[in-house]
């Protein structure tokens, strides 16, 4: 996580051009392999695999609802959040039974906002910009394969997760001569791929 705060009892000079910046970026992956040598198949051969990548990184800008703020400037608050996760599993099995399951799971909650809790009004003489971006790529990718000799079944599941949220909650009331903006902008990139095989006199595959 990250955070840049004006606290409660914080004090802020009057004309001070005040900026609050957040920013926090991350790459978090896993990722599974299981693979029985075919060469020399069990009778009964399992192989799976499990990738999962939990991913709550909050990236935070806060003037705090207690701080005394003069009449002030310009005011700035961005939190900008940039995030990937990735999970990739491959899983193989071999024997007379053959079962291979496999799941590749992402789950993002992470979140980029502007935190203004209800205080008193703030006075600006210049501009006042909040902005929350945040940017998120999840990716999911399972492959499964079964070689049995008289049944196998291979089975890939790959699933994304997402929660994220930009938000921009200004809680004070503002007074300011010059242009007011806040905006919010979320963007989430998800991917998912599934591969399953399955061969013997018995066989079945299925992907989600």
């Amino acid at each position: 996580a990250a955070a840049a705060a004006v606290r409660d009892g914080a004090g802020i000079a009057w004309s001070s051009r005040l900026t609050i910046t957040a920013t926090l970026a991350s790459d978090h992956a896993a990722s599974a392999l299981s693979n029985l040598d075919d060469e020399a198949p069990a009778r009964i051969g399992i192989g799976a695999s499990i990738a999962f990548v939990d991913l709550d990184d909050d990236t935070v800008a806060t003037l705090g609802g207690g701080a005394t703020v003069g009449p002030l400037a310009s005011l700035t608050m961005a939190a900008t959040g940039s995030h990937t996760a990735t999970a990739t599993t491959e899983a193989g099995g071999a024997g007379d039974v053959a079962v291979t399951p496999t799941l590749a799971l992402t789950l993002s909650t992470a979140d980029s906002r502007i935190d203004m809790p209800t205080g008193a009004a703030l006075t600006v003489a210049g501009a006042v910009t909040l902005t929350a971006t945040h940017d998120i790529g999840a990716d999911a990718q399972a492959d499964g394969s079964a070689d049995g000799s008289r049944a196998a079944v291979g089975a890939a599941i790959a699933v994304n997760l997402v929660h994220d949220t930009a938000e921009v909650a200004p809680g004070r009331a503002i007074t300011a001569t010059g242009d007011v903006s806040h905006a919010a902008d979320l963007v989430v990139d998800a991917l998912t791929a599934v591969a399953a095989a399955a061969s013997g006199l018995a066989a079945a595959a299925g992907g989600a």
